[in-house]
């Protein structure tokens, strides 16, 4: 009995890792599509301001 409880919390352990590397892999990609997005953005901004120079002169 004691080693089904053993086995019980090692395979608890097991999935809890798996969990814990899955929740990383999730906010590490998130974190590269809210760069990408900043980026963007940046360069949308980037651009309109160079293109009201062009149409002001």
């Amino acid at each position: 009995m004691i080693g089904g409880l053993i086995g019980l919390l090692d395979d608890i352990a097991a999935l809890a890792k798996l969990f814990a590397a899955s929740l990383d892999n999730v906010s590490a990609a998130a974190g590269r599509t809210t760069a990408k997005a900043a980026g963007v953005v940046i360069v949308g901004v980037l651009y309109l301001i160079s293109s009201r120079k062009v149409h002001s002169q």
